[in-house]
């Protein structure tokens, strides 16, 4: 009883303590970040543009132009799920300004057929397009540098471009830019387009005797001119280290996941694209490095990230994350369970759909008051989280942002009870059933 009773009584200074920094924002601080014209509302995302979604998706109009600005703010994105579900949509038009299409975007846009993706997009969430099954034909730029994992799962009436026992995806000038699938279930060997940028981790699925060229315990796809173009996966789980080979330009989703022995990796100069989770649950993981004159990433802090925008791609047990990355990424720690303390900068705008997933080592964790975002299943089952500070600055959190956090006891939420209620988030998902939840800037009026 004596235990329990100084268990809550520091649970209560750290709270009082943590409250006390807080500065409790006037009427002049606040800015409408949010902006409804006609059929589309505005979100103001951290670099000053807006994202666009939908007013009322059940009143939308089955074709629409989305605006090139709001109030002459650029409109530069597609928000998270924006249309998903939007079953009477047939067709969008993009305006020039768009430079991400986020996760889920046209999720489950079952009538949808016509999309038209102007040049200058560098970003397709996941799932962005998943259960499209009316979209035919879509055009994807050359200036994308990434895209999400099954950005077109279900989506089968496609009509792409063959090359070798496989469909790919394109543009006019390279209709060879992402491939879909594979067409042969019995293939043993296949022959990849070599102008080929993006491959989708469902791609081979279907085959079930694909033989690839092996090298220093990793398995590699390609052509004649290049097999070892496409790091597919490792040789086996069990493998203690591995060497990319030198001529590989694209490393897959899942590529070293589960390599629970492997303690470091070097990333060549010559990779143009990491898929998510390739290094996911590598639980000795422990140095990450960039080859310098990549064009695509570095790495420091032994984190790996993107030079476009600074996002975080991947991190290990040892990172240290760098004070001028802007977002940790969609399963950039995921699985990392000897992880057990993180300190995230104040320059973070976003924290990624299970950033730190099965962090099962994390116990306490700080989010600085620049994350304005914190997406779905971030800390899912962190199950000796006990802690966890979050900033007014958050505007939504994701559905099972802290599901399976079973031990979580604490939350400090560093705005009022009323904030906290205008929160865009699941309500089961944040339910807390086990954590008191302490709203810091109560406590200083």
């Amino acid at each position: 009883m004596k235990r329990r009773g100084l268990a809550i009584f520091l649970a209560l200074s750290l709270a009082l303590s943590l409250c006390a920094c807080v500065r409790v924002k006037t009427e002049e601080d606040r800015v409408d970040d949010v902006v409804q014209q006609g059929d589309f509302t505005f979100t103001m995302q951290p670099d000053g543009t807006y994202s666009v979604k939908p007013t009322d998706w059940k009143s939308l109009p089955t074709e629409i132009i989305i605006p090139d600005n709001c109030n002459g703010i650029a409109v530069t994105g597609i928000g998270y799920h924006a249309f998903s579900g939007c079953e009477s949509l047939v067709s969008v038009t993009l305006p020039n300004s768009i430079k991400t299409i986020e996760d889920g975007a046209f999720y489950s846009c079952s009538a949808l057929k016509s999309i038209t993706i102007p040049e200058g997009v560098t970003s397709i969430g996941g799932c962005a397009f998943t259960y499209c099954e009316s979209l035919e034909r879509i055009s994807l730029p050359n200036s994308l540098t990434s895209i999400g994992m099954g950005v077109f799962s279900n989506s089968n009436a496609f009509v792409g471009t063959t090359y070798e026992k496989a469909i790919y995806l394109g543009n006019a000038e390279n209709p060879y830019l992402y491939l879909w699938k594979a067409t042969d279930t019995n293939m043993e060997t296949i022959s990849i387009h070599p102008s080929v940028s993006f491959i989708d981790h469902e791609a081979f699925d279907i085959v079930t005797a694909l033989i690839g060229t092996t090298y220093k315990n990793a398995v590699y796809l390609g052509n004649e001119q290049n097999p070892h173009l496409y790091l597919w996966k490792a040789v086996d789980t069990d493998i203690n280290e591995v060497s990319i080979h030198p001529s590989a330009k694209l490393i897959g989703c899942y590529a070293f996941s589960d390599c629970k022995y492997i303690t470091e990796i070097i990333i060549p100069v010559g990779i143009a694209f990491v898929g998510d989770l390739a290094l996911s649950s590598c639980a000795k993981l422990k140095s990450i490095t960039v080859e310098e004159g990549n064009p695509m990433y570095y790495s420091e802090g032994n984190c790996l990230i993107k030079k476009e925008n600074k996002s975080l791609i991947a991190g290990c047990k040892s990172s240290k994350i760098p004070n001028d990355v802007t977002s940790i990424s969609d399963h950039a720690f995921r699985g990392c369970t000897s992880l057990t303390r993180i300190t995230i900068p104040n320059s973070v705008k976003r924290i990624g759909d299970s950033a730190f997933g099965h962090c099962s080592s994390l116990v306490s964790i700080r989010i600085p008051d620049s994350v304005v975002r914190i997406d779905s299943g971030a800390f899912a089952f962190c199950t000796n989280l006990t802690s966890v500070m979050i900033p007014e600055s958050v505007m939504s959190i994701g559905i099972w942002a802290f599901d399976d956090c079973d031990r979580l006891a604490a939350v400090y939420y560093m705005g009022t009870a009323d904030d906290w209620k205008n929160l865009k988030y699941d309500s089961k998902d944040l339910d807390f059933e086990n954590a008191t939840v302490y709203y810091c800037a109560d406590t200083n009026r």
